[in-house]
């Protein structure tokens, strides 16, 4: 759904974060540490949901989640990342997004991200999530010509941290 503030300035209700993201914010020698990191807190004094495919369990004990999974191998239960990811698990800011897309989508998804089938759920996700915005330092498989892709066949925005920011850490109106 989106919304307006009185300034008519819009603010995101939910969006999809690559792993990368949270990755880099646990690493002061990555180029991104510091966009990751303010993200990362602006992300969680919003009100925005993070999307992760269906059946997470943050437990391990049923998880099916792919994105899920990749968060729990890749971010070490310490640190900042971690933490924000706890935080927005233990306040219900985690929402449960189908990943199946009709069979256009599915063709042009897989000729944006021709490698990359881990990828392809996270566009998947965030072309089911009411925002349509995918977080994402990756340049490798979202590269310039994918993201314009993105944008143009299935209108999915994916940005970088830092562009994010601004969108997500509005003032109240």
């Amino acid at each position: 759904m989106r919304r307006l503030r009185k300034s008519g300035a819009r603010v995101l209700s939910d969006l999809v974060v690559d792993t990368n993201v949270w990755v880099h914010a646990q690493n002061p020698q990555e180029a991104r540490f510091q966009d990751s990191l303010n993200f990362l807190s602006a992300l969680q004094s919003s009100e925005v949901l993070i999307c992760l495919d269906r059946n997470f369990d943050p437990t391990g004990a049923s998880n099916t989640s792919l994105i899920g999974t990749e968060y729990l191998q890749s971010i070490p239960p310490t640190g900042f990342s971690y933490s924000v990811l706890a935080y927005l698990l233990a306040s219900s800011r985690v929402k449960s997004i189908d990943d199946a897309v009709g069979q256009a989508e599915r063709k042009a998804i897989e000729r944006i991200v021709p490698r990359n089938k881990k990828d392809r759920r996270f566009l998947r996700v965030a072309y089911n999530s009411d925002e349509r915005h995918l977080v994402s330092h990756d340049f490798q498989d979202f590269d310039s010509k994918a993201r314009s892709m993105a944008q143009r066949d299935l209108n999915v925005t994916i940005v970088e941290a830092f562009e994010v920011i601004l969108i997500i850490n509005l003032p109240p109106a």
